[in-house]
């Protein structure tokens, strides 16, 4: 995990440190925007690649992964503290849903949704998508925190609409960043060529 946003990456150095086979990778990523870089990893690793070879390709791909979330709702990031609750109800009073995009590391709002869960969803996924040119179209994974069978699957096929991505994964947050983000929060992992 990116090691701006979580202490793991500093304890898996520390753990590396017991073996002399281990390599860390600082992957500037949460969720599954990791995944994509250890998805990458796994095929290099085929390749006969030694693993110095692989983690420098690791480190010239992983700002190609796009790593980002819409929030359905910013309840939860007033009450873990990173909002406060003027903001919090501001947003919910004029329907402002956070986008959230990882670029080196560093969470940054990028843009702000304004309307109802299922006009913000759609407006994300067009918003994201809209660079198709530059976008790698393997595969993106859907991440999803809080969302009943049947919008999973209207997200997915809107972002097939978009963009006919080869593979789509549809990936249940972890605990961690539900309960950071709240119900109704997905967000988009690809790469870009």
């Amino acid at each position: 995990m990116t090691s701006i946003s979580s202490k793991g990456y500093s304890h898996a150095i520390e753990a590396a440190k017991s073996f002399n086979n281990v390599t860390v990778v600082n992957s500037t990523h949460l969720s599954t925007g990791m995944g994509l870089l250890v998805m990458e990893a796994k095929r290099l690793s085929t390749t006969n690649m030694r693993p110095e070879a692989i983690v420098n390709e690791l480190n010239n791909i992983k700002d190609k992964v796009s790593t980002s979330f819409i929030m359905g709702t910013t309840e939860y990031l007033a009450r873990s503290g990173r909002i406060s609750r003027p903001i919090d109800t501001i947003c919910k009073t004029l329907m402002l849903h956070p986008v959230i995009h990882l670029k080196k590391g560093h969470m940054r709002v990028s843009d702000i949704k304004i309307g109802n869960h299922a006009v913000v969803v759609d407006r994300y996924i067009r918003t994201i998508l809209k660079d198709r040119a530059s976008i790698d179209l393997k595969a993106v994974i859907i991440t999803i925190a809080g969302f009943p069978l049947e919008e999973i699957d209207s997200i997915k096929k809107k972002v097939l609409e978009t963009i006919p991505f080869e593979k789509v994964y549809v990936q249940k947050a972890s605990p961690t960043i539900s309960t950071n983000c709240g119900p109704g929060s997905f967000g988009l992992m690809f790469m870009r060529k």
